[in-house]
């Protein structure tokens, strides 16, 4: 899981994967809390104190595209 958060959350930063503005997905990335881990991070559920399982559906989504286009598509995901 540690590779698909770091996937997620740099192609985040780089504005390469962004969502159309869905309030309950926003929800739960907010509301994810990161626990660092020796080979990255991951998305900790225990700490978190709201929903967090359309954030960790995200990351697993971005891995597998990822894994099927490793070339990225321009843009990943349309970004509003």
């Amino acid at each position: 899981m540690a590779p698909a958060c770091g996937l997620a959350f740099e192609l985040i930063l780089n504005r390469k994967f962004v969502h159309d503005g869905d309030t309950e997905l926003s929800a739960h990335v907010r509301a994810a809390v990161k626990r660092v881990q020796d080979r990255g991070f991951t998305l900790s559920k225990g700490k978190s104190k709201r929903q967090i399982d359309a954030a960790v559906a995200m990351c697993m989504g971005a891995w597998v595209l990822h894994e099927v286009f490793p070339e990225p598509l321009e843009p990943m995901v349309a970004w509003r």
